[in-house]
């Protein structure tokens, strides 16, 4: 698909909103943020400051649209922990083990307003498929740093997506379901 125009807007909660338009049928809206997670080194019981990252994670909701309608969502999670970088090599590319992720996560429509988790990628490896009968859902942690869905319901032509900020508070991306009136 070639883009004949691209627009990007910098919504609130440090939300980068790119819209790439194929065609005037063919859209693609990718809300893309990335949260930080900061050690907090205590230098007496008044201050507080920064210290080295822990964990980085940049996430993109990629939601696609033909002639105005909701047509599908990914999202993709590249989750970098920088305290595990740096110590194993391979050819020059940084192998170190837990110390970089990428997850991609897709969904399938299974009612007029409600989709399903339908396939979890690690990396190159499949590790949730719905089609296979055999699979059950994976657990996810109840502590997950990063709101992560199995099931996505329209309300109201939205789809309210929460996301982590950086301060560990929980703010919202209201991705349209129509883009015509």
């Amino acid at each position: 698909m070639n883009i004949e125009y691209k627009s990007v807007l910098h919504l609130e909660n440090n939300v980068k909103l790119i819209q790439l338009f194929f065609s005037h049928q063919e859209h693609r809206w990718i809300y893309e943020y990335v949260f930080r997670k900061w050690a907090e080194q205590t230098l007496s019981k008044q201050s507080v400051e920064r210290g080295d990252l822990e964990l980085y994670n940049n996430v993109k909701i990629i939601v696609d649209y033909t002639d105005g309608l909701f047509t599908g969502i990914e999202v993709t999670m590249e989750i970098v922990n920088p305290r595990n970088r740096g110590k194993k090599f391979f050819t020059g590319v940084d192998i170190s083990p837990n110390s970089k992720v990428f997850l991609n996560l897709k969904y399938k429509q299974i009612k007029d307003d409600e989709w399903a988790l339908d396939k979890i990628e690690k990396g190159a490896q499949t590790i949730y498929n719905s089609d296979e009968e055999s699979q059950n859902l994976p657990v996810l942690p109840v502590d997950t740093p990063f709101p992560l869905y199995d099931r996505l319901k329209e309300e109201h032509g939205k789809i309210m997506w929460q996301i982590l900020q950086d301060d560990m508070s929980l703010s919202k991306i209201a991705i349209q379901t129509s883009l015509v009136n």
